[in-house]
């Protein structure tokens, strides 16, 4: 979970000095307005840099970073950086005479692209690379006849070791003192402007 928390206290003393009092009731919802902005923008770079980073689609690393938004008393926006595995599958996988290649450069050797009883489907590996030795059928039809135990299949994922660090540095960039003032600054005079639009038409 990474905070977008701007140090902005001084600032709003600075503002609300120049305010009058029905303009200072309009700076929290402003500064709300803000935070949440903030976190959207740095939300959509840090999946730019993730995808571009491991060389997979946007589409797949977004639901990965959700947002917990700046509201009431609570001036603080979220963005919580899930960087679990991606399934091999969901990065345009397809089976080769040697096995599977996937986005990003992925090849797995002796992979399969299958699907299992409950519907799911995806990229599997045997695990260590061999089946077992030869063993007899004990019972029924084929009983005394000899085979190769199947060894167990395992799923394969791309992992995202990078993916909190990427957004770490992408949320830095952009919940700036710098940028925190400009847009508060649009957002007040937004609602300024309307309330004075109102007042107007009332």
């Amino acid at each position: 979970m990474i905070s977008i928390d701007v140090d902005f206290s001084k600032d709003l003393k600075a503002l609300e000095r120049e305010l009058t009092d029905a303009e200072r009731k309009l700076v929290k919802p402003s500064v709300t307005s803000t935070l949440n902005r903030l976190a959207l923008r740095a939300r959509t770079q840090s999946r730019r840099n993730i995808a571009a980073h491991y060389r997979i689609p946007q589409k797949v690393v977004g639901p990965r970073l959700q947002i917990a938004r700046a509201k009431g008393n609570r001036l603080t926006a979220f963005i919580y950086a899930r960087v679990s595995p991606v399934p091999l599958i969901r990065l345009s996988a397809r089976q080769t005479k040697t096995g599977v290649s996937a986005r990003s450069g992925i090849r797995v050797q002796g992979g399969f692209i299958a699907t299992m009883p409950n519907g799911h489907q995806g990229v599997f590996q045997r695990k260590g690379g061999r089946r077992g030795s030869l063993r007899s059928t004990q019972a029924g039809k084929n009983a005394g006849k000899a085979y190769k135990p199947e060894l167990p299949i395992q799923e394969q994922y791309l992992q995202l070791p990078q993916g909190t660090e990427i957004t770490r540095r992408a949320v830095e960039s952009i919940a700036t003192t710098e940028n925190f003032r400009r847009e508060l600054l649009s957002q007040l005079r937004f609602r300024i402007n309307r309330r004075l639009g109102y007042l107007i038409v009332k």
